[in-house]
């Protein structure tokens, strides 16, 4: 049994919760293995155990994550209107966004639209704005109709947003296959390119496209295709 105190603390702008584990239980040491050790967010991975879980438990866990970094909204939505819901990982952690994109599209089927990484060459091209975002990983709103959320008001709105693109008719969403994916125009160099605030793996390097980004933090999912049906015009704004 986990000995939590739960604590709120309220600011002018914002609201955090906190759990508070006030000694060393078994409950808390079996925390601690499943998560690696892992404390905080920039650390956090999607454990082996979650991969090795029945879907059920799989789908509980994107729910969690989904009640804590998506706020549905209409105004995340695709150049021809479809709604979308949005993942937020912070930035920093160039290790979850992979994960979680494995977790949906190969062990649940849920297909990934794309992701948005904080990145020069993805989030300001040719710009000297701010590009340090958090990681958005983009899925139709149909697509992750499975999973939902917990918090009501949430999932009222969440609900909608499958309403809205059930009726209008969008052929059945894809899943982002990096293998098939081809580069629609080439993005200008960036200053930004060699920052150290980019892991090692992204730093000094050229990208082209999100799904490069992806490839080059480890994703290996997809097939290789001369055809082009895994992706529609409209799905990389």
């Amino acid at each position: 049994m986990l000995e939590v105190d739960l604590r709120v603390d309220r600011g002018e702008h914002e609201v955090s919760l906190s759990a508070v584990f006030s000694k060393e239980t078994i409950g808390w040491r079996d925390l601690r293995f499943i998560t690696g050790g892992k404390a905080n967010y920039l650390e956090f991975e999607v454990p082996d155990v979650v991969f090795e879980a029945e879907p059920d438990i799989q789908k509980e866990f994107v729910r969690g994550i989904a009640d804590a970094s998506c706020e549905p909204s209409y105004a995340d939505r695709a150049q021809d209107e479809r709604q979308r819901i949005v993942i937020q990982v912070q930035f920093g952690n160039w290790i979850l966004p992979v994960q979680l994109c494995h977790l949906l599209q190969e062990h649940l089927k849920i297909p990934v639209s794309n992701v948005l990484w904080g990145h020069p060459n993805v989030r300001a091209p040719g710009g000297t704005g701010s590009w340090a975002k958090e990681t958005r990983i983009r899925i139709f709103a149909e697509a992750f109709a499975p999973i939902g959320f917990y918090f009501e008001y949430k999932q009222k709105v969440f609900e909608g947003m499958v309403r809205f693109n059930l009726e209008r008719g969008y052929a059945a969403a894809k899943p982002c296959n990096p293998k098939a994916k081809k580069v629609r125009e080439k993005k200008p160099r960036h200053p930004d390119e060699a920052s150290g605030r980019l892991p090692p793996a992204l730093c000094g390097k050229h990208f082209d496209g999100y799904y490069k980004v992806c490839k080059a933090l480890g994703c290996t999912q997809g097939r290789k295709s001369p055809q082009k049906e895994f992706f529609d015009a409209g799905e990389e704004d």
